[in-house]
């Protein structure tokens, strides 16, 4: 049955278009974007930033996912399965902790594909408008503390992005926030090296691993929850193994 189920592939389903009214015209989504857009690329930066993780505040998100559940109580009783690109089940909620959690997990993904949208395109038109170098990139990073190596490899990935290449930008930037979350965690002196005899000389941990000691040591909140939503999370996009497992077909400018 696994390999039946694993040779089928992604399931292909008939889609249901559902249109929801929104309040906010295209001139004021227009007018927020270049409001995130400054007198430089650095400081266009600073503003993207300033709006906050895309997939919004914890608390915020919390009581919403709270709301919801109480207009919707039939929703959150019925079970689902997240699949993963490779069309095989990857994550099923038992407990009511779960639930919950997938709840919260939700409420983050419609924040992330919108306002994550809004945001990427903030920084698209800065680098139209502003035309950072690699290098000048690579400098702003150094004046705030990223080591040299580091803040060279994103300049380049910036570079990528602004010139359209986002495939090329997704795939290089992926193991940098690995990389940022490792020294991030050695500037705070967490052991993270760890001696295997038993079958690998040495080991790190990965990302999933990373990231909830990071929150432990300090990371906010609600940055936490976006680098879990949107990277290593099975109930989430968990985008950093999709991709990097070969699972994630195109690449656009929106991720």
């Amino acid at each position: 049955a696994v390999l039946e189920l694993q040779g089928a592939g992604p399931l292909d389903l008939q889609r249901i278009s559902v249109e929801v009214p929104l309040s906010t015209t295209r001139e004021q989504l227009d007018e927020f974007i270049e409001s995130m857009v400054g007198a430089n690329w650095w400081a266009s930066v600073e503003r993207i930033l300033a709006q906050g993780p895309p997939s919004g505040r914890i608390d915020a998100n919390r009581q919403l996912a709270t709301d919801l559940a109480k207009q919707a109580p039939l929703q959150s009783l019925f079970p689902t399965t997240k699949v993963g690109g490779d069309g095989l089940p990857r994550y099923t909620p038992s407990t009511d902790e779960d639930h919950a959690e997938d709840q919260l997990t939700e409420v983050e993904l419609h924040h992330l594909h919108f306002v994550g949208f809004l945001q990427g395109e903030a920084l698209r038109r800065a680098g139209e408008r502003h035309s950072p170098s690699a290098t000048d990139v690579a400098a702003a990073l150094e004046s705030i503390g990223c080591d040299g190596d580091a803040a060279a490899a994103i300049g380049r990935v910036l570079d990528r992005f602004h010139h359209g290449d986002f495939e090329g930008a997704t795939y290089t930037a992926l193991p940098l926030v690995e990389r940022l979350c490792r020294g991030l965690l050695l500037a705070v002196d967490e052991p993270l090296y760890r001696v295997q005899r038993a079958k690998q000389p040495a080991t790190y941990p990965g990302l999933g691993a990373l990231l909830p000691a990071l929150a432990e040591r300090g990371l906010d909140p609600s940055w936490h929850r976006f680098l879990r939503s949107f990277l290593t999370a099975p109930n989430g996009m968990n985008f950093r193994n999709e991709a990097l497992h070969g699972f994630v077909a195109d690449v656009d400018d929106a991720l």
